[in-house]
């Protein structure tokens, strides 16, 4: 469900993988790539700000999720946070680089 949102369900959802090269590309340079991970435990707080646990029911699109593996995705989720086992992490890249000097 993860991967499918990242490549479906976000416009530009694995955009800060290439970030680095498409800058290259465009004669950046010195480019720095840093990454920082939010680490949630408060399933409320994942899922008021995020819709978490909706994800896999507003997953539109035309490799939409089986239906079983959408109630699968629901169920686990909410396995996970009777059990105290809830944890969600998105790692955000912060990415930087110089311009060419110009003549």
């Amino acid at each position: 469900m993860l991967r499918f949102r990242a490549d479906v369900g976000l416009r530009n959802g694995s955009l800060a993988h290439w970030y680095a090269g498409l800058l290259a590309a465009r004669g950046i340079h010195d480019i720095m790539m840093e990454a920082r991970t939010m680490v949630v435990r408060d399933p409320s707080a994942a899922d008021n700000v995020m819709g978490l646990r909706t994800w896999a029911h507003t997953a539109a699109g035309p490799r939409l999720p089986h239906p079983r593996g959408r109630g699968r995705f629901v169920a686990q989720f909410d396995d996970a946070v009777r059990a105290g086992r809830f944890a969600y992490a998105v790692t955000f890249f912060v990415t930087a680089g110089m311009l060419p000097l110009s003549d």
